[in-house]
């Protein structure tokens, strides 16, 4: 067993973790201490985000106490998927037990006042993360009101139905006020009311990742995020479904020097159009700019041609121009970009007169120059959100 469990220590990620544990679940309880102790020692260069299990993974408190208590030990990040009213003391249980967790993923219902309660538990005092997902605004309050939170640097409220008032509520909560993520993805009833009320006197000066996906935001609304200097921090923008977002809130961008220290720019299928791309060309304090996400946005050889001749770009790698209007004319400004020196990744997928690129057997001149500048031409889903950390 000791030869399997190095071998997944070897390995590095959380599939190798997922393997580990359940060997350890399988171990005889004469060998579980010796084996614990080896995982310990070779798990402490791993990053915490490897180390993440599912509530319903881990063994039973009451049937393998000893295995119970092994994991636990192990465990950084715990994640929750709809449990049940009657698996909540085992959860409780898992969590008072538990000294080292740093990252909580509660995703759908945990029944009637659940939420609230494990919001309230002390010992999530260690949490530097923590994801929250379909739960109602009376639940999501509990987090303003936990005060022992003070170690969170990563809050992800997403898929529900926060509101200005909810936004609101960071004014006054302190200890959540050294933020550097904050997603509120997927929460249609924002809308620039919350907006305005995300960024009126923010406390969230630390904030480095900035998520707003589908949160109905509008012009209005963004003009107002970008005019708040305290934003000023943040390396990371993501408005991807923001159809009401378009080129007026590019041209405020564009005006606002303070975000200087963006590297990676999310604006697929919003209503950002050639216009707000050329607008883009021209924000000098875009410079630091690696990855940026404008799929699905009916852009045209206009938009490709603004970004290959503006200097702004000049640290992009990751451009994903995926399912738009772009031509072999808008392709080539692209290749030939005396800026672009340093793209290594182009998505240039469901584009008609690009059809066939991403094939092997494509001659197409365009497709030889890209193979011979290591740029590969790239369909479907992969978001620079992902690669730009690489």
């Amino acid at each position: 067993m000791s030869e399997t469990l190095q071998t997944y220590l070897n390995t590095k990620d959380n599939a190798s973790f997922k393997q580990l544990i359940t060997l350890l679940h399988n171990a005889p309880q004469s060998e579980l201490d010796t084996l614990v102790q080896q995982a310990e020692k070779g798990l402490e260069d791993w990053p915490d985000e490897l180390r993440e299990l599912s509530f319903r993974q881990l063994s039973d408190a009451e049937e393998a106490p000893a295995h119970f208590q092994a994991e636990l030990r192990l465990l950084r990040e715990l994640s929750c998927l709809a449990m049940k009213s009657e698996e909540m003391p085992r959860l409780f249980d898992a969590i008072k037990q538990s000294t080292n967790m740093t990252h909580l993923d509660i995703s759908g219902k945990l029944g009637r006042g659940g939420f609230k309660t494990l919001m309230e538990l002390p010992e999530l005092a260690s949490l530097r993360s923590l994801v929250v997902k379909g739960q109602s605004n009376t639940s999501i309050k509990a987090v303003f009101s936990a005060t022992h939170l003070d170690q969170l640097r990563t809050l992800r409220l997403e898929n529900g139905k926060i509101n200005s008032k909810i936004i609101a509520l960071f004014r006054k909560a302190t200890h959540l006020h050294q933020l550097e993520e904050l997603s509120l993805d997927y929460n249609k009833e924002c809308g620039d009311d919350g907006a305005m009320a995300l960024a009126t006197d923010t406390p969230l000066h630390q904030l480095k990742v900035l998520g707003l996906r589908a949160t109905l935001f509008t012009d209005e609304g963004m003009q107002v995020i970008f005019a708040q200097e305290a934003f000023g921090g943040v390396e990371h923008l993501e408005m991807t479904f923001n159809e009401e977002v378009g080129d007026a809130s590019m041209r405020s961008f564009a005006n606002a020097p303070h975000w200087n220290a963006l590297r990676i720019l999310e604006l697929s299928e919003t209503g950002v159009r050639d216009a707000g791309i050329e607008a883009l060309a021209e924000a000098e304090h875009l410079t630091g700019l690696e990855a940026l996400s404008i799929r699905g946005n009916q852009l045209t050889d206009v938009a490709a041609k603004a970004i290959a001749a503006s200097p702004v770009f000049s640290e992009l790698r990751y451009l994903d121009f995926n399912m738009n209007r772009l031509t072999t004319v808008g392709l080539a400004s692209l290749l030939d970009s005396p800026h672009l020196q340093k793209l290594k990744w182009l998505g240039i997928g469901n584009h008609k007169d690009l059809y066939g690129f991403d094939s092997a057997s494509c001659e197409h001149p365009l497709k030889t120059q890209l193979n011979e500048r290591g740029i590969l031409p790239q369909k479907g889903g992969r978001r620079p959100c992902s690669l730009g950390q690489g």
